[in-house]
């Protein structure tokens, strides 16, 4: 591995009604795409943070072995993962087995394989029998294996329709390798792309950082705080991570 703490500098933008997130995130919203300057910091098998801060305003998510914390505007906006948190997780883990278990905690079935093909290279699906995208998968390149996408189906009760994750662009940082570019397309429109601008190999932080319970004692919660399942209220998902971003970028 490259390390246990890397840092990556993204753009993170937001288009709306799909969103792209990168590590330059941009969120379209109203014909309007919101751009914003993210932070992103691993501890590989273990945490991920992402620190997003405007004059007035921040927005942060904290993963740490199961929990999670999002924190906007200084206030705890929810304890509980979107989908769009998601696509984290299969650069989080760096072994297979503790990636395999933490698919399976998504949904999706590792015992059942099949070949496809993305882009026009050879792909192994996981968790479902190409073509079938109506259950949870993970694409990865036959040659590389290097992760292509994360397909997540809604469920039958819920609205959000089909979320994909694309990871594009890989390149070698140090002895290890990580998409410049990861795209979020909400039923085939992208609604968030996040773009690689700098990173940091090896970088010294405190682990206090990834501390959710020390954070939740710093900040107040929400009246309105999120303490259900991301997936839970179809669309609503999408609109909630952009009102996210535009208190932010407001």
């Amino acid at each position: 591995t490259v390390g246990d703490s890397p840092v990556f500098d993204t753009t993170d933008q937001l288009n709306g009604q799909p969103a792209e997130t990168d590590e330059t995130d941009r969120l379209a919203v109203e014909s309007r795409p919101i751009q914003l300057e993210e932070s992103i910091r691993y501890v590989f098998s273990q945490a991920f943070r992402s620190d997003i801060i405007s004059d007035t305003n921040q927005r942060i998510y904290v993963y740490n072995n199961g929990r999670t914390l999002t924190i906007v505007d200084g206030v705890i906006a929810r304890v509980t993962e979107s989908r769009f948190d998601l696509y984290k997780d299969v650069l989080l883990y760096r072994s297979q087995e503790t990636l395999s278990e933490r698919l399976m905690n998504l949904g999706i079935d590792v015992t059942v394989s099949s070949l496809g093909k993305f882009d026009d290279r050879p792909a192994l699906v996981i968790g479902a029998e190409f073509p079938d995208q109506t259950a949870p998968q993970m694409w990865v390149d036959k040659e590389t294996f290097r992760p292509q996408r994360l397909i997540f189906p809604s469920a039958d009760d819920e609205l959000s329709g089909i979320l994909e994750i694309r990871y594009t662009d890989w390149q070698s940082i140090g002895k290890t390798w990580y998409p410049m570019q990861i795209e979020f397309l909400q039923d085939g429109t992208t609604v968030r792309t996040v773009e690689v601008s700098h990173y940091q190999i090896n970088a010294n932080f405190s682990e206090d950082i990834f501390d959710i319970g020390r954070l939740m004692s710093e900040y107040p919660q929400s009246d309105q705080m999120s303490g259900h399942s991301g997936n839970q209220e179809g669309l609503s998902e999408v609109q909630q991570t952009i009102e996210e971003f535009k208190k932010i970028f407001e």
